[in-house]
């Protein structure tokens, strides 16, 4: 039964990553491409094999994923956690702040444990997976080291443990989570200058500001707002991290992280 469940949980995550984000990537990578330059954030080539390559990735990371949904089940079915089934038992207004209150939980959490993996011993062993995609894709959304995927669902695995949550409101919480990263990493801005650079689209974490981020490796580790980056001095203007060379240092970003240099398979099929 648990087994089943679990199967049931990979294959919602399958069709919604292969429909959404294989989705967005055929109509705007393959069918709109020549219609869409203006709105490109990264004009240089993906390198060979990518798409296998982030395909192969994501398999491994929806797998993990079924098992925080079903941990999230398993919460429900046998009352583990503080999950509950009526939304009249704390209200319409409770309901949508738990929404809020995972999503700003989630961005906080991704942005300390983003920088612990861009720590050299953590980088080289498991984010370089995630960096590998230099030109980012709306499939690099979920592609992830294992260990990687497993530190950034764990922050959801405990939500139903920390507060009351209603099922709707934790679903509504992962697409929120996956059309952002899908978006993010879809390497197409649609909020253009000067608009983009004002309140409050500037504080977004917007496939400009990611975009760079997988570009120059430092700066920018903000999951749906870059509000952290700007409060600890690691944000980067994307313009001048347009600038920078690559693998070098940025603009008032301490040099903490790996220098990430193209490697040789980048040219390369997987």
């Amino acid at each position: 039964m648990i087994f089943e469940k679990y199967l049931t949980i990979v294959a919602i995550l399958t069709a919604r990553y292969v429909l959404i984000a294989g989705g967005y990537y055929v109509a705007t990578w393959i069918a709109l491409k020549k219609r869409l330059t203006g709105f490109v954030v990264n004009s240089q080539a993906i390198f060979r094999g990518q798409i296998a390559f982030e395909l192969k990735y994501a398999l491994l990371t929806t797998l993990i994923f079924g098992l925080g949904g079903l941990n999230f089940y398993l919460a429900k079915e046998h009352q583990l956690g503080l999950v509950y089934m009526d939304i009249d038992k704390y209200g319409w207004g409770y309901f949508f702040f738990s929404v809020f209150l995972m999503v700003a939980l989630n961005d906080v959490y991704f942005y300390w444990t983003h920088r612990l993996l861009h720590l050299k011993p953590l980088f080289s062993r498991f984010h370089v997976i995630h960096h590998r995609s230099r030109v980012t894709t709306p499939l690099t959304s979920q592609s992830f080291h294992a260990v990687e995927t497993v530190i950034n669902v764990l922050v959801a695995v405990a939500f139903p443990f920390l507060f009351p949550i209603h099922p709707k409101a934790y679903v509504i919480f992962t697409f929120i989570a996956f059309f952002n990263n899908v978006y993010g990493h879809g390497n197409y801005d649609w909020i253009r200058e000067p608009l983009r650079s004002k309140f409050p689209f500037n504080l977004l974490n917007s496939p400009t500001v990611h975009g760079f981020h997988h570009s120059n490796v430092q700066g920018n580790y903000g999951l749906y707002t870059n509000v952290w980056d700007r409060l600890h001095g690691t944000y980067v203007n994307p313009a001048l991290a347009a600038r920078a060379p690559v693998g070098g240092e940025l603009p008032g970003i301490p040099n903490q992280t790996v220098h990430f240099q193209p490697q040789p398979a980048d040219t390369t099929s997987i």
